[in-house]
């Protein structure tokens, strides 16, 4: 069920979420069921906040968004704001840090690479590693998914001139991943950029496929209608 809300339902609409939602309580409890296992030793299952979790961490450290050393408070709050108003201007968070020395051009963003990586290609039983779907390339959706949930902390950031992210609006992310894919497309319609887009793809998951990609201490640092892809 994992799957099909990654590859499907990314960002749905309410009710299509609530239909989702049922559907893997349905099939979560036939499993509990079978296996005799008791709801309250069930570890929590909430993807969605693992991968804020995943991405908040990456985000911190590879963008040089909060000023190194102790700074005054309101010193701290304008970096921030400064930096992060640049990023989502830009889109700079979908290039910089480039991971691809220069041989891509899109969606090459340390950052977007190594969460990526840790949330689908982690060591835990439930990652979508396992599953047929990612392990040839990482599917577009899940791509975007990841995006958006960077947009979304940084945006956070933005909103706070804190380290601290609140809550991620659903419909904001549900706007932002609208917008991306629309932008996607386009680039998937260039023959040449959506190619290459491919081809990084099915690199990323050559390495998170490896043994060793991923430790705990090694992760890498606009509010506009549309992302700055490069044709």
């Amino acid at each position: 069920m994992c799957l099909q809300a990654v590859l499907t339902y990314p960002v749905p609409e309410h009710r299509d979420a609530l239909q989702l939602a049922q559907e893997v309580i349905d099939a979560e409890l036939w499993i509990y069921h079978k296996n005799k296992i008791k709801l309250d030793n069930v570890p929590g299952t909430n993807g969605t906040a693992e991968l804020k979790k995943v991405v908040v961490s990456i985000v911190k450290k590879s963008y040089g968004i909060f000023p190194k050393g102790a700074v005054a408070h309101e010193e701290m709050q304008k970096c921030v704001t400064a930096n992060t108003t640049k990023l989502l201007k830009t889109s700079d968070y979908l290039h910089t840090p480039d991971s691809s020395d220069g041989r891509w051009k899109n969606f090459v963003s340390q950052a977007l690479k190594d969460s990526c990586l840790k949330f689908y290609y982690g060591n835990s039983k439930k990652a979508l590693k396992n599953t047929e779907e990612f392990q040839c390339s990482i599917p577009v959706n899940g791509l975007l998914l990841v995006a958006v949930m960077i947009k979304g902390v940084i945006t956070g950031f933005h909103e706070t001139s804190t380290d601290k992210v609140p809550d991620l609006s659903a419909d904001k992310c549900r706007a932002n991943f609208n917008s991306l894919q629309k932008s996607v497309d386009n680039l998937i319609n260039n023959p040449e950029h959506g190619k290459d887009l491919k081809e990084m793809l099915e690199e990323w998951v050559m390495t998170g496929m490896g043994d060793c990609y991923f430790d705990d201490n090694n992760a890498g640092g606009s509010d506009m209608e549309d992302v700055n892809v490069i044709l």
